[in-house]
């Protein structure tokens, strides 16, 4: 089960207390937080492959910039009955990245740190972990990880070059299936990110 923080248990700001909500763009006085990132531009026109890979880097900042400014108190607040916070929800797509793009695309063994990982005893064990990192810890391993299968898609040759390895039923996935799977994930688990942070301290928008 995933780490619960109480709202009770973090100091929120009420966002009616607030003069600007949109000020809230670097750590100003948090020691540990996550810094604003610049939201890059997606293409307008181009190959299917470089045109996917612009959305992957969309909302990858996306999810930096609604963890941006918070308290790691902050970062590992849920609220029920989901169990998902945005710390968590950070590093998990760094693993889904990971997994997908290191292990799956190229056939690799799975990189660190997710080969520490006890699957069997713990399903959602980035998401356990992140609840004990620091808000840097966890911004750092995103970057790690973004780099890492940045690498890996500059191997793609076409859209229909196949994976290395089949799935758990022995399907084939494509470069093209990976690359839609990817924005998928990230889109979704932005909208969730986009909630959380409204959530915490009334903050909307990309």
């Amino acid at each position: 089960m995933r780490r619960r923080v109480d709202a009770k248990e973090a100091a929120v700001e009420d966002v009616d207390d607030r003069d600007d909500v949109d000020d809230v763009d670097d750590c100003n006085d948090v020691d540990d937080c996550i810094e604003m990132v610049e939201l890059p531009t997606t293409l307008r026109s181009g190959g299917e492959v470089e045109m996917q890979r612009s959305f992957i880097e969309f909302y990858r900042a996306v999810l930096l910039r609604k963890c941006a400014g918070l308290t790691v108190d902050q970062l590992r607040l849920t609220r029920a009955p989901s169990t998902m916070s945005l710390g968590g929800l950070l590093y998990h797509c760094a693993f889904a990245e990971d997994w997908w793009w290191v292990h799956r695309f190229l056939g690799e063994p799975v990189p660190e740190p997710w080969d520490k990982a006890d699957w069997d005893a713990d399903p959602d064990w980035e998401w356990t972990l992140a609840a004990s990192l620091s808000a840097r810890e966890i911004a750092a391993q995103y970057t790690v990880s973004a780099r890492r299968v940045d690498a890996a898609m500059d191997t793609i040759t076409s859209g229909s070059q196949m994976a290395a390895l089949v799935d758990e039923r022995g399907v084939g996935w494509d470069a093209r299936r990976i690359l839609t799977h990817i924005v998928e994930e990230l889109a979704r688990h932005a909208g969730h990110a986009d909630l959380l942070r409204e959530w915490i301290d009334g903050r909307t928008g990309d």
